[in-house]
């Protein structure tokens, strides 16, 4: 995996320097969160850092899946539901 650092604008004894966030493991509402914390720099560079994460291939792929196994799990509901009232049907 590859380490993602963003610059943050410290001020210490007035003095203004810039370290170096280390946000690898953030999740995508853990970078939202900071960016509203942070200023400058650092929100444009959680804004790339949030566009690639949304708008990579993988996590488009990943989406997709996700709604697949929705609609498999919806429909496998509504035939569960259909066999039981038709049991119920053939039982009266």
């Amino acid at each position: 995996m590859k380490d993602t650092y963003i610059p943050v604008e410290v001020i210490q004894d007035n003095k203004k320097t810039i370290w170096q966030m280390d946000i690898t493991n953030l999740r995508l509402e853990e970078l939202i969160k900071l960016k509203s914390t942070l200023n400058g720099l650092s929100v444009n560079a959680i804004d790339s850092i949030i566009y690639n994460k949304t708008c990579s291939a993988t996590f488009s792929g990943q989406m997709m899946k996700e709604r697949k196994e929705k609609e498999k799990s919806l429909i496998r509901k509504k035939t569960k539901r259909r066999n039981e009232n038709k049991s119920k049907m053939k039982r009266r």
